[in-house]
């Protein structure tokens, strides 16, 4: 229902190690960029060395291609990556030609951390769009650059048509990150602001908040009821014949029902 990307210093081992744990639905990056000093590449490739790489596992690289380079050449059993800090078209397929040097089918996430890139980048995923699985937005470097202050309420206009631009390009658009880690509450109102806007996926910098993520039902139990009684009417009563139909004086398409039967399985985990 909902997919998390927690990022984890490369730099420090105890996260690394901890992150062993997490349950593989988990997306885990490993940061090489904003996270770590220049000087603890080195140590931080060392730490991965022994990490049991899942197929959807990612590395942020750092936007010095060179830096980047010894990176990719370096974790040679990993094809994710997430670019960061690029504003156009030209520098993208630098990282992207660097990459495919070492790893012949890479799947991309792009990190719009600027107004240039923001502004590039629908033409950007027309020229790209064969290696790139998802783009968010990084808020903090985005609100820095352009003097927007990073809250979700001055960033709500700039997420959505994010969204929108990466769902017309059918890849995966992903939320930013909350800087709430101790107020519960702040983060389950990003987290749900996030998913009113269309969002499914959301960066993350702490286990806490996929704790919560995992724990939020989204839905209300008379929503999930609600959603249930539609399906019931419309397998029961029409007997599954009707592509459009009314019910209760509203009326809904069969291509909605597939939204429904995955909000009550959702649903269902809380509700039971």
């Amino acid at each position: 229902m909902f997919e998390s990307f927690i990022f984890i210093p490369a730099s420090e081992k105890k996260f690394i190690s901890k992150s062993e744990n997490f349950e593989v639905e988990i997306s885990r990056i490993f940061d090489f960029e904003d996270s770590i000093n220049e000087y603890e590449v080195d140590d931080s490739l060392k730490n991965l060395v022994k990490i049991n790489f899942r197929a959807n596992d990612w590395i942020r690289l750092p936007f010095d291609i060179e830096q980047a380079r010894i990176i990719v050449e370096d974790i040679v059993n990993i094809s994710n990556f997430i670019i960061p800090k690029f504003k156009n078209s030209a520098e993208l397929i630098l990282f992207i030609n660097m990459i495919k040097e070492n790893q012949h089918n890479p799947k991309l996430i792009l990190l719009i951390e600027n107004a240039h890139a923001y502004n590039n980048i629908n033409e950007i995923l027309k020229q790209v769009k064969t290696y790139i699985y998802g783009v968010g937005l990084g808020s903090h470097d985005f609100a820095f650059e352009t003097g927007i202050k990073n809250n979700s309420e001055y960033l709500r206009s700039i997420r959505i048509n994010l969204l929108i631009i990466a769902k017309s390009h059918q890849i995966k658009p992903i939320d930013f990150v909350s800087r709430s880690i101790d107020n519960e509450s702040e983060f389950i109102a990003d987290l749900l602001e996030g998913f009113n806007c269309g969002y499914r996926s959301k960066f993350m910098i702490n286990p806490k908040q996929i704790t919560l993520t995992n724990k939020h039902p989204f839905f209300t139990k008379q929503e999930i009821e609600f959603f249930r009684e539609v399906l019931n009417f419309y397998n029961v009563e029409l007997q599954s014949k009707s592509a459009v139909f009314k019910y209760k004086g509203v009326l809904y398409e069969k291509m909605h029902l597939k939204s429904f039967n995955k909000f009550l399985q959702w649903g269902d985990k809380f509700y039971e």
